[in-house]
């Protein structure tokens, strides 16, 4: 179920939206897409519900990042952030 969006998301041009109920999975394809977004020399932000989780994710994917040499940052972006 996970690589079924992420693999229609490649072959996708232009903007696509798809939506995944709880617990299926989007922490891994978010973290997934966001390496092969970096590939191709993009950035990329991954949406989460609130900071607790972009933090446990973080947390989660830190060591996939570093073994495939992705940075990622560890600040949390927020709609109040600064920046």
């Amino acid at each position: 179920t996970q690589l079924l969006p992420l693999i229609h998301s490649l072959s996708e041009e232009g903007q696509l939206i798809q939506e995944l109920v709880t617990g299926a999975g989007k922490s891994i394809i978010a973290a997934i897409h966001a390496v092969l977004r970096v590939a191709e020399g993009r950035t990329a932000l991954i949406p989460t519900e609130n900071e607790k989780l972009g933090r446990d994710g973080i947390e989660s994917f830190q060591g996939f990042y570093s073994y495939l040499g992705v940075h990622c940052g560890e600040r949390i972006i927020e709609a109040q952030s600064p920046d």
